[in-house]
């Protein structure tokens, strides 16, 4: 495959996200999203279960093209569909952080503790890809102008609590989510950084994916960006930040909230795109 040094066209298809698009798809709490860069082709996380691929081959698109699987964080959410996906793309490589294998726990209001970490077993398929395996402790280059951050420097606290993820069933050592990373596609009009939650902080991944782009503008921002219990003054000085960067989209899914997806979408008007499963963008060129 020849290098991709910039990006001329990139197009962008949600397979997985929590609120229900196209006729005929399946949508559940989670992320997937089938990335095209040119001739290059990743899938960023994996959705529940296998949702994503059932959801790609009823919109035409075949996994078996699929170059690499970048994984954002290790929550099952994300993570829960990667044995499927790995069956279904056999060419793939995969990235992801170390610390993505972890065991990990959620703790819901009425005190009820869940296994929300990597699937069981989905550790044992790396034994035979060890070649297509990539760890992204620091920020690593899929092609010249794609790249995943590594982990995310926290300069600043996370706009929303991350107080109900630990890494025991007994709830006593809180999970920072270290491995928590976005994806970035360098364009010549800067670059489109795609989210899978965002618990680093957006801010945090924004400056930190800015700071190892070539360009240092802000295209576009995709994903989830984990703003549900977040404070509204939090969401408020995000948005302030975001609006600094002068983004051509603001493309908030998965985990942000509907409370803060309605703001961002009043504080950034023409920027501002809805994403539901089945959502399809493409970014051509130079604006």
């Amino acid at each position: 495959m020849r290098p991709l040094n910039t990006i001329h066209r990139l197009r962008f298809t949600i397979l997985v996200d929590d609120s229900p698009g196209a006729e005929g798809l399946q949508s559940e709490h989670g992320l997937s999203v089938w990335i095209e860069a040119d001739h290059f082709r990743v899938l960023f996380d994996t959705g529940q279960g296998m949702t994503a691929m059932e959801n790609a081959r009823r919109l035409g698109l075949e996994p078996a093209e699929i170059d690499a699987v970048a994984i954002s964080h290790g929550h099952n959410d994300h993570t829960g569909g990667l044995p499927g996906t790995l069956a279904a793309c056999q060419k793939a490589h995969l990235f992801l952080h170390p610390a993505a294998l972890r065991e990990r726990y959620s703790r819901s209001a009425d005190g009820m503790v869940r296994a929300a970490g990597f699937p069981l077993g989905a550790g044992d398929l790396f034994a035979t890809r060890k070649e297509y395996v990539h760890w992204t402790n620091a920020m690593t280059h899929l092609q010249p102008a794609v790249f995943m951050t590594g982990e995310i420097p926290r300069a600043l606290p996370p706009e929303a609590p991350a107080g109900t993820f630990f890494l025991d069933e007994e709830c006593g050592t809180p999970d920072t989510l270290l491995d928590d990373q976005a994806l970035a596609f360098e364009t010549a009009d800067g670059v489109v950084i795609f989210l899978g939650c965002g618990h680093a902080g957006v801010h945090n991944t924004l400056s930190a994916t800015l700071r190892a782009s070539r360009t240092g503008r802000l295209r576009a921002i995709v994903g989830g960006m984990h703003l549900a219990e977040a404070p509204p003054e939090a969401v408020a000085l995000l948005a302030d930040e975001i609006k600094k960067l002068n983004p051509q989209l603001v493309c908030p899914c998965h985990c942000t909230g509907d409370r803060a997806r309605e703001y961002l979408k009043g504080r950034f008007p023409d920027a501002f795109f809805e994403l539901r499963t089945g959502s399809t963008l493409t970014l051509n060129g130079v604006s």
